[in-house]
Parts: structure tokens; sequence; C-alpha cells
């Protein structure tokens, strides 16, 4: 399959649309909400690096991990996370290296949508899981 608009497994992750540097892909919505890609035959050039980013079409096999980590915040930490609240301790490490944080958050409409913070008062907004299909808009753009 060469086409990225008819993945069965597609996961809404937008790499597709990031990656194409002729912005010939939207994400629309189905019936029930979830995104998939929208190929504007137009401005496709079918050079194929939509299909060869998308992690459900790619040829590239994973090689098995060796090793085995684990890690738990502490228990303050631990009782407004999810997984042990090692997503905080990280990030906030990468916030004090003056870095930015990429996440998951409710918006006004209590919709999952990703956002880019860059300061330790905002982390807040990212913890916990939220286990629903979210909007990337352009914290992936590429091209």
């Amino acid at each position: 399959m060469s086409n990225i608009s008819e993945c069965k497994t597609c996961a809404g992750c937008t790499a597709c649309k990031s990656v194409c540097p002729f912005n010939a892909i939207e994400m629309n919505e189905d019936e029930e909400g979830f995104i998939f890609p929208f190929i504007d035959k137009d401005k496709c050039t079918n050079c194929g690096l939509c299909a060869k980013t998308c992690p459900e079409m790619s040829s590239a096999k994973y090689k098995e991990s060796l090793s085995c980590y684990a890690a738990a915040a502490s228990d303050e930490i631990r009782k407004n996370s999810s997984s042990g609240g090692i997503f905080r301790v990280i990030a906030e490490k990468v916030l004090e290296e003056n870095g930015y944080v990429c996440g998951a958050v409710f918006n006004h409409n209590a919709e999952v949508e990703h956002i880019i913070i860059n300061k330790k008062e905002d982390l807040h907004k990212l913890q916990k899981s939220k286990y629903v299909q979210s909007n990337l808009k352009n914290c992936k753009r590429i091209a």
C-alpha cells in the first residue's frame, strides 16, 4: 500500500502531515471524531515521503531492547501523576535547562490537544494520562 489515506491502522499521529513539503495532507475527522489524513491530489507530487514516515506503513523494524529500566517519583509527585510520575521528573529537568516540553492537555472544549511549554508552573497541565486521540496541531511540524 502506498496511499497514506488508505492506511486502515492510522493512529492520527500526523507524522505524514508534518513531513509533507507540499502541504498536501490535511487531517480530517471521521464521524466518531478521530482524525485521518486526506491528500489534496492537486498539491501531492507522489514523492512517497508520507508513507515512508508513517509508523504504520514504514518497513523499518525496531530492534528488541536488551535493557529494562524502572523509575518512580516521590510520593508527592505521584499523587498528581500517572505511570509513576517519571514524566514530571524528566520534564522538570528539561525546563531547568531552558528546554521546552510538549504534552497533552484538555482544552476549553474538553478536547485533548498538544501544547508546548517552557515554564515549570505550566507543567501540571501536562500531567495525568488522557486516553483519547490528541490533536497535535503543529507541534511536530518538520518541513
